[in-house]
């Protein structure tokens, strides 16, 4: 028995593992797309010109 206990506690904790691998890779391509975005965002507005109102 304690050596069933022993493996659904590594298998729970490789799970656990492997489930912050993916969020984490998923999580940097969001922001590398987010990056991308706001570089564009960037170059957009500095790009034009602004009049003061007053």
């Amino acid at each position: 028995m304690k050596t069933h206990a022993e493996i659904t506690r590594l298998s729970r904790m490789n799970n656990s593992i492997r489930s912050m691998e993916l969020s984490l890779g998923r999580k940097r391509g969001v922001a590398a797309l987010c990056d991308d975005d706001l570089a564009a965002l960037r170059a957009l507005v500095q790009s034009q010109s602004f009049k003061a109102t007053r």
